[in-house]
């Protein structure tokens, strides 16, 4: 079902997703607190770009 045709308010509600993934392999986890902020900026940018698209979209940016 998409977030525009739930009826909850009289205008319809749409959702912009921005996601990031990444395999965590043989990194250490020392190393992976060095790379949140990282992973964040990706996201961030990930929802950015779904906004930029138009409404009701979505994109998972991979690392």
């Amino acid at each position: 079902m998409a977030i525009s045709t739930v009826s909850i308010t009289p205008d319809p509600i749409t959702v912009s997703i921005g996601a990031c993934h990444f395999r965590i392999g043989n990194k250490r986890p020392e190393d992976l607190i060095k790379l949140v902020d990282e992973f964040v900026a990706k996201a961030d940018n990930a929802l950015f770009e779904a906004k930029d698209q138009g409404r009701n979209g979505f994109i998972i940016s991979e690392w």
